[in-house]
């Protein structure tokens, strides 16, 4: 828990948890699909049901070169709402097992990233960053090809594997940034 000396009233709250690197693709993947929807609960949740944060998401960063990664859930929300929202951010991550995600859940993951991916394989700087990265991971261009079915093929069970797989509660790291004087 930190506070801030600040005049402005702010909030953060944060949960992360470890993850793999980049290889094996398909469980990075996985997990970018799996923030998708840990994205959406929070949006559905503490956005539109409680109101409690300005904006939220969650997202997968695997390390390009090491082992590891991070998974992370985050709200930008009023000071006084940061341990009560931690909290709910909490609960939402670590929720899978008591509330499995459903088909419809992946769905509406995987349309928008459908979507995104599509349009950033029309870019030059998306090839560029792919032949310039596979002289040294060859496997980039096999990467690259198959990102579409890649993402498409993610079932409801892998998703649901790595939810309970990485998204632990003992494993989790909390976090809660408020700004001082406003609090």
């Amino acid at each position: 828990e930190f506070s801030i000396d600040s005049d402005i009233p702010q909030g953060y709250g944060l949960v992360a948890f470890p993850s793999n690197g980049r290889d094996p693709i398909e469980e990075s993947r996985t997990l970018s699909l799996l923030a998708s929807v840990v994205d959406d609960r929070l949006r559905r949740t503490i956005r539109e049901e409680t109101g409690q944060a300005y904006s939220s998401g969650a997202f997968h960063r695997p390390s390009e070169a090491y082992p590891f990664g991070i998974f992370v859930a985050i709200a930008d929300l009023a000071p006084e709402q940061t341990g009560p929202v931690t909290r709910e951010i909490y609960d939402i991550a670590t929720g899978f097992a008591e509330k499995p995600i459903t088909e419809d859940e992946r769905l509406r993951a995987l349309a928008p990233n459908l979507k995104q991916l599509q349009d950033m394989r029309r870019t030059n700087p998306y090839w560029v960053r792919v032949i310039s990265g596979s002289q040294t991971n060859p496997e980039q261009l096999e990467w690259a090809r198959t990102i579409m079915e890649g993402y498409e093929s993610i079932s409801l069970d892998d998703l649901q594997s790595a939810a309970e797989e990485f998204l632990v509660p003992d494993k989790a790291a909390t976090v809660q940034i408020r700004s001082d004087k406003s609090y």
